[in-house]
């Protein structure tokens, strides 16, 4: 089947991404009824990104298909798992964690606590020799 396949030898680099790809749709359809949080239990959150780039293919893929071949449902289907897809990103992307480097952040920490330090006060010093150290090395 891969061998007569040149579309979908244009979305996937060889024959096992193909068939992982269409299995994950598979599974994503039994999901895509349910509601977003029960596809997220289920299916969505153990998904990594190599599964997201199959799906986002497959996707792809049956979408073109669909539109040549006249194919409602499989167009709706498809739909369907794109706008889960789309909803899990836009929860990762809410809750992603913006990381910035150790120094930068205690160095705005100690910018915010000095605004309730008397001035002159040794409690920055203090700070930086006691705590600094050790929550660097953690």
């Amino acid at each position: 089947m891969w061998e007569s396949n040149s579309r979908a030898k244009k979305y996937f680099q060889n024959e096992d991404d193909y068939d992982d790809a269409m299995i994950l749709f598979q599974q994503c359809k039994k999901f895509a009824e349910l509601s977003f949080e029960g596809a997220q239990v289920e299916l969505l959150d153990s998904m990594d990104e190599w599964d997201d780039y199959l799906l986002n293919q497959v996707i792809d893929l049956l979408e073109s298909r669909a539109l040549e071949n006249g194919d409602l449902a499989l167009f709706e289907q498809s739909k369907k798992i794109k706008n889960l897809q789309n909803q899990k990103q836009s929860i990762n992307k809410k809750f992603s964690i913006n990381s910035i480097p150790i120094d930068e952040a205690f160095d705005d920490y100690i910018n915010h606590c000095k605004t309730s330090w008397k001035k002159n006060s040794s409690i920055e010093n203090s700070y930086r020799k006691s705590y600094y150290p050790i929550l660097k090395a953690v």
